[in-house]
């Protein structure tokens, strides 16, 4: 959420942040750049993009920065805003965005900020006397760690199981034309032996089908991979497997425990319970 601070323009202008001093004259007041502070944007848990507009008045290169600290102290401008982002150079006499990434910066902490600006003859650019606030995000969950690969460098079956059910592997399918696409994300310090099969379906049950297509991939650590097969020109079956070998084994419950996912497709509607009763014909 962010904040608004309106700061006093006595102490301001005494603190040299651009507030426009009633010594100076009418011809210098006319030659200092204007400027205004934006809200932030692109805020993550370690960075954030300040933004802000200055206008430059004297017709040359003007000087231009943001102000920013965690720590604001009413009164107390060096302790507030203790850091400067790099210096940018500004021409010209309309009014220009300016924005500066900030990185490195800490994780659910409330950062307050100001743009600055100086012309050719080092007079300080003036303003609303705005600063603004922005907190940054909550760092992101670290992924469940994985025991040491049973298998070297590779995930087993049991570690991939347990790694997907801790978020740290992602699996997803979906339709890509006349492809099924498979993506995974792998998370873990291991790699992973992944396989995305496509079966035609050959009756109401589901209960007949056959391999029309597939292909594999290691999926390395800290890593993704995009599998794609071709689609049946009907109803089929989309599968992602743990490993390469014999994808449709059945354990002692019936189940196919290297199954990671699976998703059903129909392309043609027109050969959907046709006349002799299959999915597709042959």
């Amino acid at each position: 959420m962010k904040k608004y601070i309106y700061t006093l323009a006595i102490a301001a202008a005494a603190a040299g942040l651009g507030i426009a001093s009633h010594h100076a004259t009418a011809a210098q007041k006319n030659t200092w750049p204007i400027i205004y502070t934006l809200d932030s944007s692109n805020v993550t848990s370690s960075s954030a993009t300040l933004n802000g507009l200055i206008t430059p008045r004297d017709g040359a290169t003007n000087s231009v920065w943001f102000e920013y600290g965690n720590n604001f102290v009413p009164g107390n401008f060096a302790a507030s805003w203790p850091s400067k982002s790099p210096v940018q150079l500004v021409n010209g006499s309309a009014q220009v965005k300016i924005s500066a990434t900030l990185n490195g910066l800490k994780p659910n902490t409330l950062y307050y900020y100001h743009i600055q600006a100086k012309n050719s003859a080092g007079q300080n650019g003036y303003g609303p006397g705005i600063d603004i606030s922005f907190r940054t995000l909550s760092a992101p969950a670290k992924p469940a760690p994985v025991a040491a690969c049973a298998n070297g460098s590779v995930l087993s079956l049991q570690e991939a199981k347990a790694a997907i059910a801790a978020g740290s592997i992602k699996v997803n399918l979906a339709l890509d034309g006349q492809h099924a696409s498979g993506t995974v994300w792998n998370n873990t310090g291991c790699a992973m032996p992944v396989s995305q099969t496509t079966y035609k379906m050959f009756d109401r049950q589901l209960m007949t089908q056959q391999l029309f297509s597939s292909s594999n991939a290691v999926v390395a650590a800290r890593s993704s991979a995009v599998i794609r097969t071709t689609l049946a020109s009907c109803m089929s079956q989309t599968d992602m497997y743990y490993g390469y070998a014999s994808p449709e084994v059945l354990d002692n419950a019936n189940n196919y425990p290297n199954n990671l996912a699976y998703a059903f497709s129909m392309n043609n509607a027109n050969n959907y319970y046709n006349a002799s009763g299959n999915f597709c014909r042959q």
